[in-house]
């Protein structure tokens, strides 16, 4: 039993440039009849399994709230009762959307999920937790009656032509869901409220346009993101001057002239890239940025390695040692488990050049190590021929976009230049969306930050030369992802996969 509750506040608080959704799932102990090990005996902060299905709640759901509608909005989820049988973060992700739809909280849904594991060569749709146990592929599956919208799971060298099979059939449970949430809708007469806002946001977005030169979305096209973010800057200091008076007397503010410029530019960039048939950095659509290797930098470390992709740069530190050193987990259904290899991101504020105060793990960090982590599931050597808990630690050193496959990439390395023998080498590529005024698609392959910013998906795949380990995709459009779209996505993925893969070998 999860019950899911959804409140929004009545109005929009002061405008951040963003919709401030926040989603919990938590898990309460008593649900499976125990009591919280250790001194403190009530529920602190989430675990990571928690944090992890807190975010699978709200991938699939932050693209469906209208594009102008900036309530706080707040979904918790809470485990009443397991009984250790079945998995209980899906029903989180399928009771966020029912209570959305029957709420008057503007929501551009339902939306359906499905988890679905491999168990002796054949695919399960909703297996139990015991099969779970014994799968080596294990997959979250969510989407609109468009198609596909988020997908997340691990599995062991599937081909692109089988995965693809498997998501577009768990489109016909997810369809059931959706009747079913609509059904319950359209029985409660459920009425939805329109977006309010206090900001004239026609009247605003004219007035920007008029100040604008004709050509400002060609100022971000350059060889470096500091180049671009500069360009950008000196755009957004010259519009903030111009309305300078309108901001000093509070007709507008500079946050939601900072919006309609980047609503601006995300409208004109698909026209601009379609036009040239160049990325903003000077790339073809489908072409990987150079790629720098290096292992064994740090004398004290067991294995380490560094990974650079264009403007992304991570480093890892491959750490070996005994069974005393796995991490015990207490998990809710299942009991005390141990975790024997463990890959931990981290994230600094320099990689991105900022200064912010560093607060231990976030859930970006927690959700693209465990991403990480888990395309090495089916290639690490076994406990009886090798006998080691292993640990990857891995820090972002410079970030512009698809920093959890650089991870990755430098995981692979470091790992092999610790002497781990592992089955095969695994790479990763993040690939991207822009849609054009006409309706036309474009992938982008390796995607840069302001790609993945101003674009329609992030959709994340690491493999081997063999076939996919993981994935991650999120569509940030207010529709799916229609089957022959995903073909063109996964394949031109696997092109650039094989390419870093190569790449890598070559400093092996």
């Amino acid at each position: 039993i999860v019950l899911v509750t959804a409140v929004a506040s009545k109005a929009p608080q002061s405008f951040l440039g963003f919709l401030p959704l926040t989603v919990e799932y938590r898990e309460k102990t008593s649900a499976a009849g125990r009591i919280p090990g250790g001194y403190f005996k009530r529920e602190g902060k989430l675990s990571d399994f928690e944090v992890l299905n807190s975010r699978l709640i709200d991938r699939p759901i932050r693209p469906l709230f209208p594009a102008k509608y900036f309530n706080e909005v707040q979904i918790i989820a809470t485990v009443y009762s397991a009984d250790g049988k079945f998995p209980t973060g899906l029903l989180g992700l399928i009771g966020a959307s029912l209570a959305l739809s029957i709420s008057p909280i503007p929501f551009l849904g339902p939306i359906g999920g499905v988890e679905v594991a491999k168990i002796d060569g054949k695919w399960k749709f909703n297996p139990t937790y015991e099969e779970l146990s014994t799968a080596d592929s294990d997959i979250i599956i969510a989407g609109t009656k468009a198609g596909i919208c988020m997908v997340e799971g691990h599995c062991n060298n599937v081909s692109e032509k089988e995965l693809e099979d498997l998501f577009f059939s768990a489109s016909k449970v997810i369809n059931q869901q959706i009747a079913w949430q609509l059904e319950i809708q359209q029985a409660l007469n459920v009425q939805k409220e329109e977006p309010e806002s206090d900001i004239d946001w026609k009247h605003w977005e004219t007035e920007v346009k008029k100040h604008l030169p004709n050509d400002f979305a060609e100022q971000i096209f350059a060889a470096t993101k500091t180049e671009r973010s500069d360009s950008l800057d000196i755009i957004k200091k010259s519009l903030v001057d111009t309305f300078a008076e309108d901001i000093k007397n509070e007709k507008v503010t500079a946050a939601v002239i900072s919006y309609i410029l980047d609503s601006l530019i995300k409208e004109l960039l698909p026209d601009l890239l379609a036009k040239k048939q160049l990325r903003v950095d000077g790339r073809k659509f489908d072409q990987v940025r150079s790629i720098l290797t290096e292992v064994g930098l740090l004398p004290g470390s067991h294995g380490s390695a560094v990974f650079q992709r264009g403007e992304t740069q991570a480093l890892a530190s491959v750490t070996l040692g005994t069974g005393q050193d796995a991490q015990k987990i207490d998990s809710l259904i299942g009991g005390a488990l141990e975790r024997e290899f463990m890959l931990h991101y981290n994230f600094p504020p320099f990689s991105t050049g900022e200064a912010k105060p560093m607060r231990g793990a976030s859930r970006r960090d927690i959700g693209h190590g465990y991403l990480a982590e888990t395309s090495f599931y089916n290639v690490l050597p076994k406990q009886d021929t090798f006998p080691y808990v292993i640990r990857s630690v891995v820090d972002i050193l410079e970030s512009n976009g698809s920093s959890s496959m650089a991870t990755v990439c430098s995981t692979t390395m470091a790992l092999m230049d610790a002497g781990v023998p592992i089955k095969d080498m695994v790479g990763g590529i993040a690939m991207g969306l822009i849609r054009d005024s006409s309706g036309k698609l474009h992938i982008l392959t390796d995607i840069l930050g302001m790609e993945d910013g101003y674009g329609l998906m992030d959709f994340k795949v690491t493999g081997t030369e063999s076939g996919i380990l993981a994935f991650q995709l999120d569509i940030k459009d207010k529709v799916g992802l229609s089957r022959e779209f995903f073909d063109q996505a996964i394949e031109q993925a696997r092109v650039a996969r094989l390419f870093n893969v190569d790449e890598m070998k070559k400093v092996l």
